[in-house]
């Protein structure tokens, strides 16, 4: 199965690794059962007499075969909760786009702040400048509040046409009157300042 883990933590023991963002890698592990796995190391692989790519292919089909539960708030547009199985919910990032049953044409929000956790949100078009400003601040106080040797990630997550990318998110101090700030790559910028509201727009 592959197993998503903060890329710090990435050793040689892993013989499969793949760089997600600057803080996010999944690798494969091996799932004997329940909560239990182990990384693959390289030696395995020469047993096996197969190749990494075969590997990962076997990794991807197992998690696109596992069980996961879903649940929706009551907005038109919902924030999905998925939930899976032996430690592996946050993984199913990795499949976020056969999850969210609706059309996202501008990418898929995603929270992953500690194991065990994944929400996803749908960006159909300009309620992302709310949403981002409403979940960075929630997905932050989520990872501070986790476990240490749980988290994964406390920015939200982009996930687009080019992959998946993180988002920082950066509130206005109380009583300042200057703007909050939000970054990320071109793209995504691009696309926020296309769905801002006109200058002196009330809301």
């Amino acid at each position: 199965m592959p197993r998503l883990v903060t890329v710090d933590s990435v050793g040689e023991g892993h013989a499969v690794a793949t760089a997600l963002t600057e803080e996010l890698a999944a690798v494969v592990m091996i799932h004997v059962g329940g909560d239990f796995s182990a990384p693959v190391p390289p030696d395995q692989f020469r047993s096996w007499q197969v190749d990494e790519s075969e590997v990962w292919a076997a990794a991807m089909a197992n998690l696109d075969a596992a069980p996961v539960s879903l649940q929706y708030n009551e907005d038109e547009n919902p924030l999905v909760n998925v939930e899976g199985e032996g430690g592996y919910t946050s993984t199913h990032l990795l499949r976020a786009a056969d999850l969210v049953d609706r059309p996202a044409p501008h990418g898929i929000l995603a929270m992953v702040p500690f194991h065990g956790h994944l929400m996803l949100w749908a960006v159909e078009g300009p309620e992302l400048h709310t949403c981002v400003i409403a979940y960075g601040p929630l997905v932050r106080k989520m990872w501070e509040d986790a476990p240490e040797g749980y988290r994964l990630s406390s920015r939200l997550l982009w996930i687009g046409e080019d992959g998946i990318e993180s988002v920082g998110v950066e509130p206005a101090p109380p009583g300042s009157k200057e703007p909050g700030v939000i970054t990320g790559s071109a793209a995504f910028v691009e696309m926020l300042s296309a769905f801002r509201p006109p200058d002196g727009h009330r809301g």
